[in-house]
Order: structure tokens, then sequence, then C-alpha cells
């Protein structure tokens, strides 16, 4: 029996490392949140942003710091250190690209740095680099463990559901080196208010 062998081979290889690089600098062009020129500010003032029917604050501010830092209301932060450096500037892409794609207020745009901020602390509990293109359902679910300390379960339950968010993104994205399926598991609560009879 004799044929021929033809050999596949792809001429270019593209690496999820080089899609997240491409999507931080397309969201870096996005002029949305602030002006580009800020873009490599840890604490972004974003009240002009939002607009809330009789609460139009300027005082509110993005920042990309580890979740053990404090945002006083005059824009200072005490403790803490930023985000790592290349998981800040995606969490930094993620935001604004999300804001200008689909805007929503305030509250959700904080609660999507929120969710990345525990993402990038279960990296470093598990002692791995944060790298989003290292995602992984360890991480994931390390996440929403950390994502449940302090909070009632209504709030736990939305954090987990913006962690997944999250991870949907980088899926649907081809972020990730490995990619994989992931759901949180966290029940949503009972509200009180539906009452079945």
């Amino acid at each position: 029996m004799s044929g021929t062998v033809l050999e596949f081979t792809s001429g270019l290889a593209e690496y999820p490392s080089d899609r997240v690089a491409e999507f931080i600098a397309l969201a870096r062009e996005i002029e949305a949140l602030v002006p580009n020129g800020d873009w490599d500010a840890d604490l972004w003032p974003v009240g002009s942003s939002f607009v809330t029917k009789g609460q139009n604050r300027d005082n509110r501010a993005l920042a990309f710091y580890n979740r053990e830092a404090t945002l006083t209301n005059r824009h200072e932060v005490i403790g803490g250190a930023p985000l790592a450096g290349q998981f800040k500037e995606f969490a930094k892409a993620y935001v604004r690209y999300q804001h200008s794609a689909s805007p929503v207020l305030y509250e959700p745009t904080s609660k999507r740095l929120g969710a990345l901020q525990f993402i990038e602390a279960s990296f470093r509990s598990l002692n791995l680099e944060p790298l989003i293109e290292n995602l992984n359902v360890t991480v994931l679910n390390t996440a929403v463990s950390i994502a449940k300390e302090g909070v009632g379960p209504g709030r736990h339950y939305q954090f987990a559901l913006t962690v997944q968010q999250i991870h949907r993104f980088c899926m649907d994205r081809k972020f990730l080196n490995a990619p994989f399926q992931w759901k949180h598991g966290v029940r949503k609560p009972k509200d009180k208010t539906e009452a079945v009879g």
C-alpha cells in the first residue's frame, strides 16, 4: 500500500499570553472610566463616569490594590499593595472593557474589581504567580472561599457569580492555557420576600 502523506503544520501559533497582551493593548486605547493618560495610575478616580440620580458623587474611585488595602473617602489607600504587575494590567483592561461594552453603575463595576482582587488573593494564597492565563479550578474555588469572609450569603453569592463571569470571559476569549468548565457552586440564598402560595 502506498500513498502520499501530507504533514499538517500551522504557520502561526497562538498563545493565550499573546491574546491577553492584545486584549490589554486594545483596552488601553478605549476611552472609558479614566483618560488614557491615567492608565498607569493604581487609583482611578471614576466619579465623573457614573451618574446616580440625586447622588452625583465625584469621590468614587477604583483602587487596583490587593484586598488588604482600604480606600478612604479622600482617595487615600491605607495598607495593602498594588495588584501584581501583569494581573493588574489585566484587571484594568477587564474593568475598562466591560464598562465600555456594557456600562453599569458604580457598585457592579466595583464588584468586578472585587472579584479580580479575590482571584489575585487566591493565586497568592496558593503561592502561584498571579497570571490570568494560569487560572485553574483550585484558584477559582479558593477565590470563592476567600469571598465568603466577612459577608452574608447574598453578597457571597454575588461575588461568586462575578468570579464565574470572569472565568467565562476568559474562556470565551481563549485566554487560558488549559481551558476548563467551571461553576461556582454557591447556592442562591432564598429571598424571604418571595412567598409561594
